[in-house]
């Protein structure tokens, strides 16, 4: 088993689960740690995106509400333009 400095944890786990040279009983305690990982648990896959909208909705009102762009309207002046 030659190590690897540049290896993440999960890609250790994943290289170990996948090698046949390995005893099952490795194989299988890598798979079932790194599956946690890889695999999202079942009735948590929406959760974050749910928690960002509220965070977005809180953000959007109140005191620290972003105010509403300026009306800028260009004014001509008399002699200003092509008058020819």
């Amino acid at each position: 088993m030659a190590e690897r400095k540049d290896e993440t944890p999960l890609e250790f786990m994943l290289r170990m689960m996948n090698d046949p040279t390995q005893t099952a009983a490795l194989r299988g305690r890598m798979a079932i740690a790194a599956a946690q990982f890889v695999h999202v648990r079942r009735g948590q896959g929406g959760k974050r995106e749910g928690e960002q909208a509220a965070a977005k909705k809180i953000a959007a009102s109140g005191k620290f509400a972003p105010s509403p762009a300026p009306n800028v309207v260009a004014l001509k002046r008399k002699g200003d333009g092509d008058e020819r």
